[in-house]
């Protein structure tokens, strides 16, 4: 029972020490990334670009799991730093679709670059066998996070 209360300590809270895991990780990828003209926030929807150029904003908001207003402003203020641009769909002419332009894709080859570096960093004094636990253990979290927002879901509907 002891260990148990041991592992339960509020500051050994696996929430916080996410909390305190993402701020370090912020804290020391934030200078490096400004210094390539992208705020962290902006990643994930320059990375999904990378993926799927041409994708809409509807497109980019459902894949990250991101409200549409969201996915706007962020476009407007990659837009800004020429990192990409929008062009109409010629068959629906209701939907833009969004591009990288040269400057963003150079910048991802950097922010991947930069990326690569901080993995490393993390992946320091873990063998195979624990990275491939860890990743379990992870994806197993975002699971569980993802069901519990679906019964939620389910129980606003009911």
């Amino acid at each position: 029972m002891k260990e148990k209360d041991e592992c339960l300590k509020k500051d050994d809270m696996i929430q916080v020490l996410f909390m305190k895991l993402i701020h370090r990780y912020t804290a020391n990828g934030f200078q490096k990334f400004k210094d390539l003209g992208v705020h962290p926030g902006q990643l994930p929807i320059l990375s999904r670009l990378h993926e799927k150029e041409g994708a809409s904003q509807r497109e980019l908001a459902d894949m990250l799991h991101i409200k549409p207003p969201t996915v706007t402003v962020t476009i407007r203020r990659l837009e800004k730093a020429e990192l990409v641009y929008r062009k109409t769909d010629e068959s629906d002419l209701r939907v833009t679709r969004i591009y990288l332009t040269e400057k963003g894709k150079d910048a991802v080859k950097d922010i991947h670059t930069l990326a690569e570096g901080l993995e490393k960093v993390l992946r320091r004094g873990f063998s195979e066998s624990e990275i491939c636990l860890l990743r379990r253990f992870l994806q197993q979290m975002i699971d569980n996070l993802e069901q519990a927002a679906k019964q939620e879901e389910s129980k606003e509907h009911d």
